[in-house]
């Protein structure tokens, strides 16, 4: 018996696998299936999250289900992460396996390989990835592809996902729609002779492009989709590529760059339960000093001061380097920097030791929790975003959504979603930096504190400003369709 997993049902309450939706009602008024999607990624709310990629597939699904399109989903099968996983049917496809049950916006498929996925961890453990990530993923990718050409009704669409699922397209044939989402071009994964027979993909030493995963990816798609506009030109251009350029600019005409969304009903502090009070705009200024102070309490901060939040994976790209430059500044203003997140080993270390030395200024919280998270959001006076690069990134219309203003780096989508309040006063949302490095970061975020002390209807506007920022994924979906629906040959 397949278990109740508290979605959204979709037109018919249980899927015929390989079979496309049937005419049917829906009560988002759906009475037909336009199109038929096929998502395919290492990650998907609300079955297994680790980054912003998660949060992308499952909001993009459901803004197209809502435009009336069936979207299937194939995951890999995280045997200890996915509750009643053990109680899937399973059907044989060739040599693969695989899982499946009813999902909120059509079938969701689970490639089940225990020798590959049933581990702790997702992407790996104690800050370091797995050694076999180029297999496990890439078995996958040709697993997903034997399972779309064995369904009775092809995909209309194929969209994968970053390195994890670029080849994907490889096992394909050309005729087939594949879309190709770059959400961080950082990651490519390296192939070797011995890695490429493994797996059955091409392999010419004298060819630098066939010794990625991605790079090869990014050949065969049809469209690519850098996750916001500034980050397709970042891509093309020298420095900012990741070595990338020389393959992608011959593939301009390929390449579109959609800003991601954000799950509105997800992240919504009007019915948000890890708030305290629960509050629109009309409610703000109640909503976050009730925020601010269980937020305090909980962790045991200072009674006053401002608050700054930082939300983030612990790397050097998102510039947690530049925080010890902060102290100075934190203690003129007596303001309090709360930092939660996880990875970089060194750099939590630095972190901890940071927040020993001075609690009172920085706390850091080695941990991810998700009710946590969402108290410094709505409880922040500021959030930072000082990231080296930043292909998109959801945090900042995360903190848009609880009317928090944020500070960022002038860099990849941060550039399309930030606004400067010296830009144009009138539609700002935070202050943006540049160049990257610890002195212009230190005296944005001193012009920050000392507007919020010494203009407060300034900034009560600014945070107004910020809680009215359209960040959903309506506007990006429309995007995406457009190319989804293009019918004319775009292959090399």
């Amino acid at each position: 018996m397949i278990p109740d997993w508290g979605l959204l049902r979709c037109c018919e309450p249980v899927p015929i696998p390989g079979r496309r939706a049937p005419l049917a009602y829906s009560p988002r008024g759906c009475y037909h299936t336009l199109m038929q999607i096929m998502e395919v990624a290492a990650e998907s709310v609300p079955l297994v999250k680790v980054g912003g990629l998660a949060d992308v597939v499952d909001g993009l699904s459901r803004a197209l289900h809502r435009m009336g399109h069936r979207v299937d989903r194939i995951l890999p099968g995280y045997v200890r992460h996915i509750p009643g996983y053990a109680d899937l049917p399973t059907i044989e496809v060739g040599e693969y396996t695989f899982r499946y049950m009813p999902g909120e916006t059509g079938t969701v498929w689970f490639f089940h390989e225990p020798a590959l996925f049933d581990r702790q961890g997702i992407y790996g453990e104690q800050g370091k990835g797995y050694p076999d990530n180029w297999l496990r993923f890439g078995r996958f990718s040709r697993a997903a592809a034997a399972l779309i050409l064995h369904l009775e009704t092809p995909p209309d669409v194929v969209h994968v996902h970053d390195w994890h699922t670029a080849t994907v397209g490889v096992f394909l044939p050309s005729t087939m729609r594949t879309v190709l989402t770059l959400h961080n071009a950082a990651y490519q994964e390296r192939l070797t002779p011995d890695r490429a027979a493994v797996l059955d993909l091409p392999y010419d030493p004298g060819d630098p492009y066939t010794h990625s995963m991605l790079a090869q990816g990014l050949r065969t798609a049809s469209w690519i989709v850098p996750v916001s506009p500034t980050y397709a030109r970042e891509l093309l251009g020298e420095g900012t590529d990741h070595g990338l350029a020389p393959l992608l600019r011959p593939l301009q005409a390929r390449i579109r760059g959609i800003l991601n969304g954000l799950d509105t009903e997800r992240w919504d502090p009007r019915s948000d339960p890890a708030l305290p009070v629960r509050y629109d705009i009309s409610r703000l200024e109640e909503g976050k000093r009730a925020a601010a102070r269980a937020l305090r309490q909980e962790l045991g901060l200072p009674s006053a001061g401002p608050l700054l939040g930082m939300v983030a994976r612990i790397t050097r790209q998102k510039g947690h380097d530049l925080l010890p430059a902060l102290l100075p500044i934190l203690r003129k203003h007596r303001a309090t920097l709360v930092i939660l997140g996880t990875g970089d080993a060194l750099l939590e270390d630095r972190l901890q030791r940071l927040s020993s030395l001075d609690p009172a200024h920085i706390r850091f919280i080695r941990a991810f929790r998700d009710d946590l998270a969402r108290r410094i959001y709505a409880a922040a006076d500021w959030f930072l975003m000082p990231s080296r690069y930043e292909p998109c990134g959801l945090a900042q219309m995360i903190a848009f959504r609880y009317g928090t203003p944020v500070i960022a780096h002038r860099t990849g989508g941060l550039v399309d979603t930030v606004v400067d309040l010296h830009a144009e006063p009138a539609r700002a949302n935070g202050f943006l930096f540049w160049p990257f490095g610890a002195e212009p970061f230190r005296v944005v975020v001193d012009e920050a504190l000392t507007l919020q002390k010494e203009h407060p209807e300034e900034y009560a506007r600014l945070r107004i400003q910020a809680m009215q920022t359209p960040v959903s994924w309506e506007v990006s979906a429309r995007a995406y369709l457009t190319l989804m629906q293009e019918r004319q040959g775009v292959h090399p």
